[in-house]
């Protein structure tokens, strides 16, 4: 009989048999080894990456097909509005040459044919811009950008040119107000229109010079934004700021306006020739001037807040 410490020769020559049975059942049955797991493994890394990888592709692809299709429904949309412009344009200069023989027989005032010449022009110039818009798609085969931001495109730049040809357009208007200018001048000191009448000409000479100064502004920031002068961020805050300020000085010239038409309404109004409604809605005329007024100075108000933040 063996000691209660030590272990009984017959115990552990059964414990020995579990042990190598055990050994024998996992090795038999059991797991899968180590150089099998990682050849598993890899090969689960493998097929995992190439889903990725094509499903990658497949996206890539898709977004390549969707650029080209906006590209060419682009494209198409910007040859049918030159195509418009081209019909429009053919008809118009039909219409100015019928116009200008009415001129020579008298029968159409002078101010009728510079009116459709100017028309005629103005069509002219908006052509050419869709030309630039055409060319732009099919270099950029994005919509056109007039963002002052905007990088160039193809080494051109599209942004400058459409302000170019605002400007030439404005020039335009220039003229043809001018020779209204002349000819309500000579009808008002003759007595033949009244005082309101001769100064439209002259408001609206007012207004085409803010408008080109804005322009030339514009020119100005584009040019500095592409010289590195002015990041994307400062221009773009810059031209908002100077839409401001040109929204402001039309309200001042609108309000002006306004006023003189208000202040011959209520002499009219007092002589009997016009009706009290009337009266009602020049003055509903001038409150709505003044409000927008302030609604433009509150606006150029912000705007300056937010340079001295």
């Amino acid at each position: 009989m063996t000691s209660i410490h030590e272990p009984d020769p017959r115990f552990l020559e059964n414990l020995e048999w579990q042990l190598t049975s055990a050994k024998r059942r996992r090795e038999s049955f059991g797991g899968p080894r180590d150089d099998f797991k990682k050849r598993r493994t890899i090969k689960m890394i493998g097929i995992i990456a190439c889903s990725v990888l094509t499903g990658v592709m497949a996206t890539a692809t898709t977004t390549h097909f969707e650029a080209v299709a906006q590209g060419k429904l682009l494209l198409a949309q910007a040859e049918i509005r030159l195509q418009l412009a081209d019909t429009q344009i053919k008809y118009f200069a039909d219409e100015l040459a019928d116009i200008r023989n009415k001129v020579k027989l008298g029968l159409i005032r002078v101010e009728e044919g510079d009116r459709a010449a100017g028309h005629l022009n103005r069509l002219g110039i908006q052509r050419e811009k869709l030309v630039l818009d055409l060319e732009e798609i099919e270099a950029s085969h994005q919509s056109p950008r007039n963002d002052l931001s905007a990088p160039l495109v193809g080494g051109r730049d599209y942004v400058t040119s459409r302000l170019e040809l605002d400007v030439k357009s404005l020039q335009t208007d220039v003229v043809q107000v001018e020779a209204e200018a002349k000819r309500t001048g000579d009808l008002s000191k003759a007595g033949l229109v009244s005082p309101e009448e001769g100064d439209a000409p002259r408001l609206e000479l007012n207004r085409l010079a803010a408008a080109m100064n804005e322009l030339y502004r514009k020119i100005d920031l584009r040019a500095r934004f592409l010289r590195g002068e002015i990041s994307a961020e400062g221009v773009e805050f810059l031209a908002l700021s100077a839409e401001t300020e040109k929204k402001v000085k039309r309200a001042e010239m609108y309000l002006a306006q306004v006023q003189a038409e208000y202040t011959a309404a209520e002499h009219r109004h007092q002589l009997g020739l016009i009706s009290t409604g009337d009266m009602e809605r020049t003055r509903l005329a001038l409150q709505t001037a003044a409000a927008e007024l302030k609604l433009a100075n509150l606006e150029m108000q912000f705007l300056s807040q937010q340079t001295h933040k």
